[in-house]
């Protein structure tokens, strides 16, 4: 069977992104040029009037072209559907074609199709111990706590300068707001934070912006720290997650979870020293989100206080 003929599983959430991404940075975008508009509309899931679906089956062909036009390097392959995520959203589809009521639209479903997967965070260094530093650290946020209609999530630090550590917690909704809480196993709750709730579907290299703060220490004492910090998406799964984090994982063999927890985090610096970052994100990160994380705050800044412009 020719390979353009060939139907492939899509990720709709993915295309819609690329989609609203190229009208973005395109002038005078014409939807034609993604394709005929049957094909477009069920690439990114708008074939049935009223309905947004997550998935759809498409042929490989007109998928290789929209990703084309998408452009930012995109092929088909960056839109292919996680298999166990396509089978159980195909169950769910079978269901409510036979009238089978299920719970699927709760508010906390919705929230974690937004917002689950794969994250890097950046924000200043709260340590006192070294010169000024940009930290990074690993994201996850995987699976839902139904009694409470939280998120759960997890964050990995493996940082050369200091101890490997671990939180865990959760996420919730907040207004148009999304509030963060984790901590160590043995500890109360030791990191929060606020960002903004992504208003699109999230792609990778897109961006939330928030304050978060937490408690830091030196050899005499602890005390609070606020940062500003970015958190920017890397993929729904591990190996997307892998395939676009700052650390070049590529030539590292492992398990794509594994090596993300492990390997992906410390001082910006020290990550750069060691030859292991992707040079393409590295100029993104310097370009995007450095300026914006800065914690200085000007004698006429209104509030006094650190804030995050939309």
């Amino acid at each position: 069977m020719d390979n353009d003929l060939e139907m492939m599983e899509v990720d709709c959430r993915k295309t819609r992104a690329a989609e609203e991404e190229w009208k973005r940075t395109t002038k005078n975008p014409k939807l034609e040029s993604l394709g005929r508009s049957n094909q477009r509309l069920r690439i990114t899931g708008k074939e049935q009037k009223g309905v947004v679906e997550d998935f759809a089956r498409v042929r490989r062909g007109a998928v290789e072209k929209f990703a084309k036009v998408c452009g930012r390097g995109l092929t088909w392959e960056d839109f292919k559907a996680d298999p166990d995520e396509y089978a159980r959203w195909d169950l769910q589809r079978k269901a409510r074609e036979k009238s089978i009521p299920e719970d699927l639209e709760r508010p906390i479903d919705v929230l974690h199709k937004r917002f689950c997967g794969y994250w890097e965070l950046y924000h200043q260094s709260t340590s006192k111990r070294w010169a000024s530093e940009i930290s990074v650290s690993l994201i996850q946020v995987e699976g839902i706590d139904a009694e409470r209609s939280v998120l759960k999530c997890e964050l990995y630090d493996g940082n050369k300068r200091r101890q490997y550590f671990h939180l865990k917690g959760f996420v919730a909704k907040l207004g148009g707001f999304l509030y963060w809480e984790l901590r160590h196993e043995a500890e109360q709750a030791g990191f929060h934070g606020y960002c903004y709730h992504p208003a699109v579907e999230k792609y990778p290299g897109f961006e939330l912006y928030g304050i978060f703060l937490s408690i830091s220490g030196d050899d005499r004492f602890d005390y609070p720290v606020a940062a500003k910090g970015v958190l920017r998406f890397l993929g729904a799964t591990p190996s997307e997650a892998m395939r676009h984090s700052l650390v070049d994982l590529s030539e590292v063999e492992g398990d794509p979870r594994d090596l993300l927890q492990k390997r992906v985090g410390g001082y910006l610096r020290d990550l750069q020293e060691s030859e292991v970052v992707r040079p393409e994100v590295l100029a993104a990160v310097e370009t995007d989100i450095l300026p914006k994380i800065s914690n200085i705050i000007s004698a006429d800044t209104v509030p006094r206080a650190l804030s995050v412009q939309r």
